[in-house]
């Protein structure tokens, strides 16, 4: 293992790159984020996240995960305004109808995503050694002559295009999201040309915030109405921070939410499910619309190059911009930045990269698979994997464990016990329940496979949206960082800050 671990270069200081340096500061001397914008303060929106007044939460896989990377983060949030929702609360209906997950025992975030990340951020720029480079964009990275190994990053001022400075790290990590240019400078050096895995939704979302009484929906706090397989709208609600409601409206293949009040009310009121007209048709708005388009899923093999540049990884939507919908980004950079603590210290800097693609590519494929596996319900939705028999509905025959599927992906760990037929939830209308068709024990074991950059063997069989989701975790015997004790009293100022140069 090297020993030379004294400067890290996180690029982007959004939800993957604070999450990337917590490892880090546990690692190295020094970890530096490097931000082309100015970051809030507070619990106000990022202004490089144009997504970010849209609904985001943290499934409960994710919610445990970031407790054991900043131990008392949860409380946290929950002082700061946000729900733990309990699975008794949730009403989802999804693949045609609901489905009840009151036996889960499983929570969930609402809140924000705002209020989600300041919170991290604030904890993060509190570690020692963590400094944030504001008001700075990566033009290129800086490499060994034989361009084998990083060796830095080249950056340039947002403020005055005639700055530039070179950072020097013994690693640089990639977290600035579907605009990364590490694709492009990867083949620049040499390494050749990125495959990327697309499939085209063409998602259209409105979302307004409305004034949220305790008593709506019998007390519920979660709400989706999934599109089904032959339709094309959708929606979500979460209670969220100072008695809000967050509503997004959701709309497919060319599908466009309106932005209207009236619109959208009427939008809410022609989905198969009631309970988000039966929010929004009396309730306040307090904000207005935001309107987002989403044209397609994307994956960028990276773990299918021959070979990566030493001391360099990419992670985040930088590697996988999942569909919306499912809510599962957050939660697989969480994953992202464990094994990225576990990858440092099983091994040393040079092949941290690949080794990180595959330790973490389990989680990024179940999330793929899930949200691709809808998408690819609607038979005017094209890519890779449909069954050769038509559209993979939660009915056809190969595809009925689809609504397991589902379940798996909010539970802590995959080793749940599978799907028994639904019990009605106290929040769910009795006029809307129905079973799901029992199914007795989860898939046993699977042999887990490591991807191996020089043979290009893949991670994973390739999906298919007929299997379910893969059972892995239980596997998994390794545990994250152990918990660090919670300081008695938190410094009053914040990390040390390199603030841009006036333009």
């Amino acid at each position: 293992m090297e020993q030379n671990r004294q400067h890290a270069v996180v690029l982007g200081a959004g939800w993957a790159g604070l999450l990337h340096a917590i490892p880090l500061a546990r690692r190295f001397d020094r970890v530096t984020l490097v931000e082309r914008d100015v970051l809030p303060r507070g619990p106000e929106p990022h202004r490089g996240v144009p997504q970010g007044d849209h609904i985001h939460l943290l499934v409960p896989g994710g919610l445990a995960r970031l407790e054991q990377l900043l131990p008392g983060v949860t409380d946290e949030m929950t002082t700061a305004g946000a729900h733990l929702i309990d699975s008794s609360l949730w009403r989802l209906h999804m693949g045609g109808g609901p489905v009840d997950l009151t036996d889960a025992d499983v929570r969930i975030t609402g809140a924000t995503r705002p209020l989600l990340e300041s919170v991290v951020r604030e904890r993060v720029l509190e570690m020692d050694g963590v400094d944030l480079l504001e008001g700075w964009g990566a033009q290129e990275l800086t490499t060994t002559p034989d361009r084998d190994r990083v060796t830095g990053v080249r950056l340039q001022s947002q403020h005055d295009p005639q700055q530039e400075q070179t950072l020097a790290a013994d690693l640089v990590v990639d977290t600035t999201g579907k605009g990364s240019r590490s694709p492009r400078w990867l083949a620049d050096l040499g390494y050749g040309r990125i495959e990327e895995v697309r499939v085209a939704v063409d998602i259209h979302y409105a979302t307004r915030l409305f004034r949220r009484d305790p008593a709506d929906l019998d007390g519920c706090q979660n709400v989706l109405v999934d599109i089904p397989p032959d339709g094309t709208r959708g929606g979500v609600a979460l209670a969220v921070e100072d008695d809000r409601w967050l509503v997004t409206l959701i709309g497919m293949l060319g599908e466009r939410p309106p932005a209207d009040l009236d619109g959208f009310v009427e939008y809410a009121r022609s989905l198969p499910f009631a309970d988000l007209h039966d929010i929004v048709r009396d309730a306040e708005p307090v904000s207005e619309p935001r309107q987002r388009a989403f044209p397609a899923a994307s994956w960028r093999r990276f773990d299918r190059l021959a070979r990566l540049p030493a001391r360099y990884l990419v992670s985040g939507d930088a590697v996988c911009s999942f569909d919306p919908r499912f809510g599962q980004g957050m939660t697989v950079a969480i994953i992202e930045a464990v094994e990225t603590g576990r990858v440092l210290d099983d091994g040393g800097l040079d092949d941290a990269g690949p080794r990180l693609l595959a330790a973490a590519g389990w989680a990024v494929h179940d999330a793929w698979d899930l949200a691709t596996g809808s998408a690819l319900a609607n038979p005017r939705v094209d890519g890779p994997g449909r069954c050769p028999g038509g559209s993979p509905t939660p009915t056809c025959s190969g595809c009925s464990r689809w609504p397991t599927a589902t379940r798996s992906s909010v539970r802590p760990s995959s080793a749940s016990s599978g799907c028994s037929p639904a019990r009605p939830s106290s929040c769910t209308p009795a006029s809307s329940r129905a079973s799901w068709p029992a199914r007795t024990a989860p898939p046993g074991p699977r042999r887990r496979r490591r991807h191996d950059l020089a043979s290009r063997r893949p991670l994973s069989r390739r999906f298919s949206p007929c299997s379910p989701l893969r059972w892995r975790e239980q596997r998994r015997s390794a545990a994250p960082d152990p918990p660090q004790p919670v300081p008695a009293a938190r410094r009053g100022s914040r990390s040390r800050h390199s603030r841009p140069s006036p333009g």
